[in-house]
């Protein structure tokens, strides 16, 4: 580092940190005018420079790194014709070359400034405000100490300006940089700029402005008197010191007052932000883990018909388990519609109502379902329940937050947060419950199963050493009997650590609980029974039918749930004992599905329906599938075609005229019983109808003759069964649901209809604004915008080579539709993506490349440089949409009246057979 009186303008280091370390302040001291990085801050007599002394005292629990700037800020000889403006972004430079690490750009910053030095700072600050390049930099500045910054300007310097211009003269055009001194004049326009500006930018930060009380031997005033230091912000505290303009900023020990009080408010400042940066850690840590809603996926399940569902709070095993003083896994299996939801959701409404002693205990809970991305994942259900325990003890999420590895996409980072978490002092009791394991995706699954069954199978019993921590962690499983679970959660805890337990991992067989299972059944029957009754069927005509569902039932809710269903369908209109005889005849849930399903009178559009259903990444709402519904693609993805796939006239003219109010109403006369619709997302009636429904055999490739319905083009006679104009399969004529839907058609479907919503956004339609969604249609479009590139990647090898730049038109900045579904994709994180100053091109490729559309092209393909092949213009199909996939070049380009992004062909002009070759002029 150069000595004090080194000419070296820049950033010095006085006191340096590592910039891998953690938790650091950076301070920024900025002399002012004639100063100097060191002498400015040194006291002349004991030498003692403050700021390399700044973490003592008040601040000895902060690390910080010292930093001071230096800047020609001359008057008298000086060649320099720098202003403010140059200094200020002189400053912001060095500061980036300083902040190069992850570690170094996220620490705090606060300035110390003398003099001119406020100025420069407030410049500075207001500039990084404007330019994206220095965001990251006003981001993290948090506080400020003025030392006698004339924010008002000075009177002694326009007697400056004077003088400085007289020694000018006298001494036959000495250099001088007197724009200095007229910028710190009074009411100086560039002052007032400056000043007016960064009032409007600072209201978040900690200011601290000292004020001189002592005048300059021969002055007759303060340099900077009290009015011009201060700036009367609220944030602003106001702090008179001993000492006069120019040694007001001079310490001659560490044990000084002054310096005392300056240390003193430095450390409130950094307090504050080390707080603050606490407090932000935490917040960002709940906020990222909130991302489902455990609430409304319980709200899935039906409410439980009074007396049902107690069996279990009677029950020896659950007792054991509840009341066990360790920790304890209670694997809870049954059958597939045997009520476990249910019986679930009243576990979690009882242990949290007040009529249990469980108040000193977090009920956590999560519905895995299989038919929504936020259900199905293991990484989703632990986000879930830390969110919910957060809740209940907002004191463990500072340690969570400080917890080492916290990857919220890793399955083993999640719960051994939890595990540590528990581990607290603070932690209380925590009970978990976990229904539908099963339904959670294979590789998550796997893994929570895992670390359940190796945490559970280390704990010791009462009378050991060792237990889950101080809050002692119950986790209730519900599930199927499958043979993972059995082997992971069934067996004898001294076959797998060898420990002895008195209760650790416990199954209570749902299966064998035939007759709390039959007592249920029985109460919800009378309760379905008497509500015919009151709506006027005579009780001896259903006398016979409560006794055959009882018998029939087989302990099985769901076949009881869906017969009764059907005979209240019957009820509505009335009717006999035939006709009641009939519906009691369904003697199997597929059986019953269908049913359900062959009643429908529009099969095609009830198929689309369960497509979009089936292949959703989340439960859409009732107006975003209705909406789908409507909406008729233009291309089919499995149709064999000849040429390239472009966007047509198809406009939100075409989706409006096909909607069908009220919304509710139709999906419900298109699929009946066989969805349900729940506080507005629309689901399947069961996790066995999509199982039902669904082939679990690999999708066909793209070349075969798989059978594709253009479902919203086909007329009434066509949806006759058996109908021979009908151009369906015929299984489909026959109206065969199982098994029936392929999934991969079903991506396909839901595809075609989001790219096709998308596309009408680019075209130009009367009475519609380009590049907006219509007013009717724009609850698709945050479903569409988010989901068409998921369903692309599951259909993207069906897809014909040729066919991709139909998808990667959609990422062309030029196209119309680009900005709004954009902005929808990125949300708040489309500030971050820095793609300002890159060209249309560039963006594309960006976005060709992040959602896997990439064209693998080889040969002669690869280049269009040759320019006397006459096979030039076919090469450039495949490119119209992404000019860029060819090598070092720029096309021009622009967007038909169909949101087609193509060549500009008036832009080229290009001659064949060896004469002049020149593509395109800008």
């Amino acid at each position: 580092m150069p000595g004090p009186s080194g000419p070296v303008y820049g950033l010095h280091t006085l006191v340096a940190r590592d910039p891998l370390t953690a938790d650091v302040v950076d301070i920024v001291a900025v002399h002012g005018l004639n100063g100097h990085y060191e002498k400015t801050w040194t006291d002349e007599l004991s030498q003692y420079n403050w700021l390399r002394d700044v973490s003592s005292g008040p601040n000895k629990s902060f690390m910080t790194r010292v930093m001071s700037f230096a800047y020609n800020s001359k008057v008298l000889h000086s060649k320099s014709t720098a202003d403010i403006f140059d200094f200020a972004d002189q400053l912001l430079e060095c500061l980036l070359v300083e902040r190069q690490t992850d570690m170094e750009k996220s620490r705090p910053i606060v300035f110390i400034c003398h003099s001119l030095g406020g100025i420069v700072f407030k410049q500075a600050f207001n500039r990084a405000h404007g330019v994206s390049r220095y965001e990251g930099l006003a981001k993290k500045v948090i506080g400020a100490l003025f030392f006698s910054t004339p924010h008002k300007g000075s009177a002694v310097a326009s007697l400056g300006t004077m003088l400085g211009t007289m020694a000018k003269a006298l001494a036959f055009g000495a250099n001088t940089n007197t724009q200095l001194l007229k910028d710190l004049e009074r009411h100086s326009y560039k002052l007032e700029q400056i000043s007016d500006t960064f009032l409007q930018q600072a209201s978040g930060l900690r200011i601290v402005s000292f004020y001189e009380l002592d005048k300059l031997d021969y002055m007759s005033t303060v340099i900077v008197d009290k009015e011009s230091a201060l700036m009367r912000m609220k944030n602003e505290t106001l702090v008179p010191l001993n000492g006069n303009h120019r040694d007001m900023c001079k310490f001659p020990t560490r044990s000084d007052p002054m310096l005392s009080a300056v240390l003193n408010n430095l450390a409130i400042i950094i307090r504050r932000a080390t707080t603050s940066k606490t407090q932000t850690a935490e917040s960002q840590l709940l906020a990222s883990l909130a991302t489902s809603n455990p609430d409304l996926h319980k709200s899935r399940n039906p409410k439980p018909v009074p007396g049902t569902c107690s069996w279990i709070l009677k029950h020896d095993t659950f007792n054991n388990w509840l009341k066990s003083p360790e920790s304890a896994l209670l694997w809870l299996s049954a059958d597939p519609g045997c009520g476990k939801s249910v019986l679930a959701s009243f576990l979690v409404d009882h242990l949290r109502s007040g009529e249990v002693a469980l108040k000193q205990t977090n009920i956590c809970y999560f519905f895995f379902k299989s038919d929504s991305d936020e259900q199905h994942d293991a990484i989703f259900g632990l986000h879930a329940i830390l969110y919910q325990l957060f809740q209940y003890q907002a004191e463990l999420l500072q340690i969570a937050s400080q917890t080492q590895s916290q990857d919220l996409r890793s399955v083993t980072a999640l719960w051994h947060m939890l595990v540590k978490v528990l581990e607290h002092p603070a932690a209380r009791n925590t009970m978990c419950i976990l229904d539908g394991l099963d339904e959670c995706e294979p590789d998550t699954r796997k893994q929570l199963t895992r670390l359940l069954s190796d945490f559970f199978a280390s704990q010791k019993n009462a009378s050991g050493q060792k237990g889950a921590g101080n809050g002692r962690l119950k986790v209730l499983i519900a599930s199927r009997p499958e043979n993972a679970f059995k082997v992971a959660f069934d067996r004898p805890l001294q076959a797998r650590s060898g420990a002895t337990s008195t209760c650790s991992m416990i199954r209570l067989r749902g299966e064998d609980e035939t007759d709390a299972v039959s007592r249920d059944v029985s109460l919800v029957v009378d309760a379905e029974i008497s509500d015919m009754v009151d709506q006027g069927l005579p009780e001896e005509l259903l006398d016979s039918v409560r006794q055959q569902l009882v018998v029939r039932a087989d302990r099985t809710f769901l076949w009881v749930t869906l017969i009764l269903q059907l005979l209240k369908d019957k009820v509505e209109a009335g009717a006999s004992r035939r006709e009641l005889d009939l519906v009691m005849q369904n003697r199997d849930i597929d059986a019953i599905y269908n049913d359900l399903l062959s009643a429908r009178p529009n099969a095609p559009k009830a198929r689309k329906l369960l497509s979009f259903i089936i292949a959703a990444t989340r439960p859409l709402t009732v107006e975003e599938l209705s909406i789908g519904l409507a909406i008729t693609p233009e291309i089919n993805s499995y149709e064999n075609r000849t040429g390239h796939k472009r966007p047509g006239a198809y406009s939100f003219k075409n989706i409006e005229d096909d909607l069908v109010y009220p919304f509710e109403n139709h999906l419900k006369a298109v699929c009946g019983h066989f969805i349900r619709i729940i506080r507005n997302n629309v689901y399947l009636v069961h996790e066995t109808a999509r199982e039902f429904l669904i082939d679990s055999r690999d999708a066909p490739p793209a070349s075969s003759e798989m059978p594709w319905v253009p479902f919203d083009e086909l007329e009434d006679d066509e949806l006759v069964v058996g109908s021979a104009s009908a151009p369906l399969a015929d299984h489909e004529s026959q109206l065969v649901w199982q098994n029936s839907f392929n999934l991969l058609q079903c991506h396909a479907t839901v595809l075609d209809a989001c790219v096709t919503y998308i596309y009408c956004m680019g075209k130009s339609t009367p009475g519609y604004r380009t590049g907006e969604p219509s007013r009717r249609t724009a609850p698709f479009l945050e479903y569409a915008a988010i989901a068409w590139t998921a369903h692309f990647r599951q259909v993207r090898d069906e897809l014909l080579q040729a066919d991709l730049s139909y998808y990667q038109n959609l990422c062309h900045p030029q196209f119309p539709g680009f900005k709004p579904w954009m902005q929808v994709y990125h949300g708040s994180e489309i500030e971050k993506l820095h793609l300002a100053g890159q060209s249309a091109d560039e963006i594309q490729d960006y976005y060709v490349t992040l959602f896997a559309m990439e064209m693998a092209l080889g040969g002669d393909h690869h280049h269009l440089s040759a320019a006397a092949d006459p096979r030039f213009w076919e090469k450039t199909v495949p490119y119209s949409s992404n000019p860029t996939a060819a090598e070092n070049h720029h096309f021009p380009v622009t967007a038909n009246a169909n949101g087609w992004v193509s060549l500009n062909m008036e832009k080229m002009h290009t001659k064949f057979d060896g004469v002049e070759f020149n593509p395109w002029e800008s």
